[in-house]
């Protein structure tokens, strides 16, 4: 029974252990997926005019991007069921069209000339919407031992550099916005792993990220407001490094004591 006993004894601190190989302990990781950047809308302020005061033009114009990428990369420090992690990422997604919905100031058109654009659609537009952030986030993390599925939940927040580059109506046209803004931005995060060597991981996050107010000015001056919001879908690979050692095994238990002598012969 004392042999049993010793076994399973030993058996429990062999399962144990690989349980608490990624606890407090280093990663790394990279990420990369599409991304889905949800509309814009401009505000754009027409400035004063002699004793007119400036007016601003909610909503004036809508940008539709394409899905478009997101790549990054990050190093954290694993506490057990909570996380935290340094991030820098990169998302880029192309213009697909314009619709200008309310009557704004004069802008830059395609053919270069200064005019109020029409109220329609421009299918034709052209531009880039680019974001380079830095981020600190936390998460708290289930499962994920024994080469077992994981996951997370948590978010970030930071600073964003948000660029709409070289926006235009049509295509090889004149820009009427190519300006960038850095400010504040936060995150959503959510994601599965799976553990599939004894320190590498690989999963899917999703990511919810949002710049609240982003302010740039038209080529000819105007002041426009609008804000930035996106979702992405990412292949995560991380690295897990500095793993404390598992504890040694239990020492044998002691022999057992020896039979009692047998009584004496009367």
């Amino acid at each position: 029974m004392r042999k049993f006993a010793a076994a399973l004894a030993l058996a429990t601190t062999a399962l144990a252990g690989p349980a608490l190989a990624r606890d407090n302990s280093w990663y790394i990781g990279l990420e990369a997926g599409p991304n889905l950047t949800q509309n814009q809308l401009f505000d754009v302020t027409r400035p004063a005019v002699g004793t007119t005061a400036a007016t601003v033009i909610n909503d004036g114009i809508r940008a539709r991007h394409e899905i478009g990428y997101d790549v990054g990369g990050n190093i954290g420090y694993d506490f057990g069921a909570f996380r935290t992690e340094f991030e820098v990422a990169y998302k880029d997604n192309n213009l697909d069209q314009f619709n200008v919905e309310q009557a704004v100031p004069a802008i830059r058109l395609a053919n270069g000339t200064l005019g109020v654009p029409a109220l329609g659609s421009y299918p034709l537009a052209d531009g880039n919407a680019r974001v380079l952030s830095f981020m600190v986030n936390g998460m708290f993390d289930f499962g994920g031992k024994d080469r077992d599925w994981g996951g997370f939940i948590g978010g970030g927040a930071g600073i964003a550099r948000v660029q709409h580059s070289h926006y235009q109506f049509a295509k090889f046209g004149a820009e009427f916005l190519n300006d960038s803004d850095t400010g504040f931005a936060y995150q959503i995060l959510a994601g599965v792993y799976k553990p599939i060597s004894d320190h590498v991981d690989l999963g899917l996050k999703y990511r919810f990220f949002t710049v609240p107010t982003v302010d740039t000015f038209t080529t000819n001056g105007l002041a426009t407001e609008t804000r930035y919001r996106s979702h992405s879908l990412l292949l995560t690979l991380t690295y897990n490094f500095f793993e404390p050692a598992p504890p040694p095994p239990p020492p044998p238990p002691p022999p057992p004591p020896p039979p009692p002598a047998p009584a004496p012969l009367p």
